[in-house]
């Protein structure tokens, strides 16, 4: 009896053609032999058993149906992430206030972290010595990969308050306070602290009276014309004025000259 066609299944990989390989089988000794691929060889009797042969130059064809296809896995690695505490965004200082710097980077996913920079080191303080808005403070994670991501927060920072207080000539209700008849004075502080070294102009209405640099009491004590102290008597007022600066805010304070 003929023996069937060979089911060969071959497994097939991207840019791999499929590949055979003939076999041979092989019975007990005198019986026939018959060629195999279609009964194409001469067929001989033998012995007891039976034999089939595969024909070493038969052609055989090989299911490849569908297409062929190999499926990578990997992983994306993820850009690093910064976060800033301090100075938040949109936060607000005084001019020479001190505040400590607080913010952190993490490396992405399957990610090893390379830096974390900022304008200072972490729990160093920022820079609040330059009065004006838009102060930045930007910090920059880096990883291995050279992978890198920034984060920069805004803030302000705020001229100094000061405050002024102006004495009068002659106070019949606590002379001790009072500066005396041709004399002006005004203290000028800073949170509640004397601010030296600042300069303090005097005025009665529009007319200038003196100016003073305040003392390390924050005090500014003038002088005034006879003839200015008559103005200043008939007005029975004068004003202490302390233009803004860099540093601090501006400030005015009037007075009567004489306090009844």
């Amino acid at each position: 009896m003929a023996a069937g066609p060979e089911a060969v299944t071959a497994a097939v990989a991207v840019g791999v053609p499929p590949r055979c390989t003939p076999g041979r089988r092989r019975g007990g000794g005198g019986g026939a032999t018959q060629d195999d691929a279609d009964n194409a060889g001469p067929a001989a009797g033998g012995g007891g058993g039976s034999s089939s042969a595969v024909d070493p130059d038969a052609t055989f064809t090989t299911d490849t149906t569908g297409d062929p296809s190999v499926t990578i896995s990997y992983t994306v690695e993820g850009p690093p992430s910064v976060t800033i505490t301090t100075p938040p965004n949109n936060a607000s200082y005084a001019d020479g206030q001190t505040v400590d710097a607080n913010y952190g980077c993490t490396a992405g996913t399957n990610a090893t972290l390379k830096s974390c920079a900022g304008p200072v080191d972490n729990g160093s303080p920022i820079n609040t010595s330059t009065v004006g808005s838009g102060q930045s403070f930007t910090v920059t994670a880096t990883d291995t990969d050279g992978q890198s991501a920034s984060v920069t927060s805004s803030y302000t920072v705020t001229a100094l308050a000061t405050s002024l207080t102006a004495a009068p000539q002659i106070d019949l209700r606590a002379w001790r306070s009072a500066v005396g008849l041709g004399l002006v004075s005004a203290t000028l502080t800073n949170g509640g602290e004397p601010l030296s070294g600042q300069t303090i102009t005097f005025t009665d209405g529009s007319v200038r009276l003196c100016s003073e640099v305040t003392s390390v009491k924050g005090i500014a004590t003038c002088r005034i014309p006879l003839r200015d102290e008559v103005l200043v008597l008939l007005t029975n007022r004068y004003t202490a004025t302390y233009a803004a600066t860099t540093d601090y805010t501006g400030a005015t304070a009037t007075t009567a000259a004489i306090v009844r």
